[in-house]
C-alpha cells in the first residue's frame, strides 16, 4: 500500500525494515525526499539510525539499499551531504568507497 507521501521508490522492503523514503510535500523544496524511520515501527530510535542502517547495507553490497541512496542522490542531493556523518563504524575504507560512489564522488 502506497501512502500519499511516498515517492516512486519502492518502499515495500524498506517499510518491512522500519524505514522509508518519504516526500516532504513542500512545493518548491530543492530536496523533496527524505529517508526517515517509520515512527510506528520503533525499530530505529531515530532517522539517523535508519540512515546508518541503509548506509551499512549499501556498503555491504545490497542492491536495494544502494538503489535507495541512488534515488536520494538523483532526487534530493542535499540529503546525500549527510551520508558520511551517518556512516556506521567499521570497515571504513570499503565503506567510504561505496558511500562516495553513491554520493556521486570518486571512490577513495
Amino acid at each position: 500500500m502506497q501512502h500519499y507521501d511516498e515517492p516512486a521508490f519502492d518502499n515495500q522492503q524498506a517499510h518491512a525494515e522500519g524505514w522509508g523514503i518519504f516526500d516532504l510535500c513542500e512545493i518548491g523544496r530543492p530536496d523533496p525526499y527524505q529517508l526517515q524511520r517509520v515512527d510506528a515501527d520503533e525499530r530505529f530510535t531515530s532517522d539517523d539510525e535508519a540512515w546508518r542502517h541503509v548506509a551499512a547495507r549499501a556498503a555491504e553490497g545490497s542492491a536495494y539499499h544502494g538503489a535507495a541512496l541512488d534515488f536520494l542522490r538523483d532526487h534530493s542531493p542535499a540529503n546525500m551531504r549527510l551520508l558520511p556523518l551517518m556512516s556506521p563504524c567499521g570497515s571504513r575504507s570499503r565503506e567510504r568507497a561505496t558511500l562516495s560512489r553513491h554520493a556521486g564522488g570518486p571512490a577513495r
